[in-house]
């Protein structure tokens, strides 16, 4: 056993410094947002629930734009930038975390909504969003569904 000794142990020894080096130097996750569903899920939103978005892997500074858009009749309605086109910054807080702006689905109808979230690193208008003036850092579309609240169901 001992004459294995001095072969193992270097070879051991190197396989510690790769396993360290590897947990330590790990690639953050690639920055992304994405919609969610306070109380239920986006294909069954209930109207008492809220829209939420989660973001991960950002470093630096990011502000959302996101809004709602129902696929029937394509009016908006917008999460960020507000209304006088002031911006949202995201704070910066290393790992996941759900942005404190929500969206009460009490104020929609019931249907199918696009919600639609950008990441960019300068603040953008309502204007500049929809006339494709924007290249987001981070972007999400997904699809949401509006049902009646969860007490009535």
């Amino acid at each position: 056993m001992n004459s294995f000794r001095p072969i193992v142990a270097p070879f051991l020894g190197a396989l510690a410094i790769a396993a360290l080096a590897c947990s330590s130097n790990r690639p953050s996750p690639a920055p992304s947002i994405k919609a969610v569903c306070k109380d239920g899920t986006l294909s069954a939103c209930p109207r008492d629930a809220r829209v939420l978005f989660q973001v991960n892997g950002l470093s630096g500074k990011f502000y959302l734009s996101a809004y709602l858009e129902n696929t029937d009749s394509h009016e908006r309605s917008w999460i960020a930038p507000n209304a006088e086109d002031e911006p949202m910054l995201v704070p910066i807080h290393p790992g996941e975390q759900v942005l404190s702006r929500s969206v009460p689905m009490s104020i929609l109808t019931k249907g199918t909504f696009k919600v639609r979230a950008l990441l960019t690193r300068e603040p953008v208008t309502r204007k500049d969003l929809l006339e494709g003036k924007v290249a987001a850092s981070v972007e999400s579309t997904s699809t949401l569904t509006v049902i009646r609240a969860s007490a009535q169901q």
